[in-house]
C-alpha cells in the first residue's frame, strides 16, 4: 500500500514530525507511507489511479474499524493521498475533485497536529487489516 500525508501548509513543531517518525517505522515495507509539505492546491497535481481524501470537519465522521476498512478497499489504486488543509481549508476546486472527505474528530485540532494524528490512525489500521493487538 502507498500512501502520501500530506499537509498544505509548513509544520512549525518538529517534535510532530519526530512521532510520525516512530509510527512510520512500525510499518512493513509493504506500506510505503510519506509525509510531505506542499504549497500546491489538490486540482493541480490529480493523477489518475491515485485516490485523493480531504481531512476536512465537513467530511464523513468514521470509527478507526472504518477507517481501516476504506483504506483495504481502496488499496486497490496506486497511491492514496490524504491532503490536510492549512489554517483556511480547502478551495472549492479541492473540494468538487476530491474523491473522499474524512473528519478525524468532532473536535478541532491545530492543523500541525493533524498529521500525526492522521499518521497514528494509519498505523492503527494497519494493525486491524492485519489481527494485531495494537488495537484491541
Amino acid at each position: 500500500m502507498n500512501i502520501n500525508v500530506i499537509l498544505l501548509a509548513k509544520l512549525k513543531n518538529s517534535c510532530i514530525t519526530d512521532y510520525m517518525e516512530v509510527y512510520n517505522k512500525r510499518f512493513p515495507k509493504t506500506w510505503n507511507v510519506n509525509y510531505m509539505e506542499r504549497k500546491t492546491i489538490l486540482s493541480k497535481v490529480k493523477k489518475d489511479n491515485s485516490f485523493y481524501v480531504l481531512l476536512d470537519e465537513k467530511g464523513e465522521k468514521v470509527s478507526s474499524q472504518q477507517f481501516a476498512g476504506y483504506l483495504t478497499k481502496w488499496n486497490n489504486f496506486s497511491l492514496i493521498n490524504f491532503y490536510i488543509g492549512g489554517s483556511y481549508g480547502f478551495s472549492k476546486e479541492d473540494y468538487s475533485i476530491s474523491d473522499k472527505m474524512i473528519a478525524l474528530s468532532d473536535l478541532t485540532f491545530p492543523h500541525s497536529f493533524v498529521p500525526l494524528i492522521l499518521m497514528e490512525q494509519i498505523y492503527r489500521a494497519y494493525t486491524i487489516i492485519n489481527n494485531h493487538p495494537y488495537h484491541h
